[in-house]
């Protein structure tokens, strides 16, 4: 991990962006990823967030690629929480990116984005949101992934939703 963490505090500077605010690695059949969520990235509107995929080859950790919200708003937090998983033949890979504050049915109301790992790009293939959404759920405070089982599954976390009472959470 030492040279993992030399290139990191090498290559950002990034205390105000919160780079780190969440991380997840795994180990696949071309090497080991990391995802790291940076929640208060600039690139795309103020504090939007992004997350990066570290990719560990021949010679060390390279950023493989950035991976932003198709349609970032000042304040999103996407990066909040990161998640990613490999399949059993590590063959497949996807990565879930959490923006709880993402105002797509209501303010605040969050979502969820899945990617996945082919060759040295990361697409989105999924858009998550509530079903029952609602202003400042937070849809997407915590998220999971698992797709070593059938069906393979998403989970996501809203801290805030109404369930039984006010902010109960689901």
């Amino acid at each position: 991990l030492d040279d993992l963490h030399n290139l990191v505090v090498s290559l950002f500077d990034l205390a105000r962006d919160l780079f780190g605010r969440s991380v997840s690695i795994v180990t696949s059949n071309t090497g080991d990823y990391l995802l790291v969520g940076s929640i208060n990235d600039t690139d795309g509107a103020f504090r939007c967030g992004s997350a990066y995929v570290f990719h560990k080859g021949e010679f060390g950790w390279e950023q493989q690629v950035k991976l932003h919200n198709p349609a970032p708003a000042a304040d999103d937090n996407f990066g909040n929480e990161v998640s990613l998983a490999v399949s059993p033949d590590g063959v497949e890979m996807f990565g879930i990116v959490g923006a709880y504050r993402t105002n797509d049915t209501a303010t605040d109301s969050g979502s969820a984005f899945i990617f996945q790992h082919l060759k040295t790009e990361w697409p989105q293939i999924a858009k998550l949101t509530a079903p029952n959404p609602k202003a400042s759920d937070m849809f997407g405070f915590s998220v999971g992934i698992d797709i070593a089982s059938t069906p393979r599954r998403a989970i996501v976390g809203a801290w805030r939703e109404d369930g039984a009472a006010m902010d109960t959470g689901a």
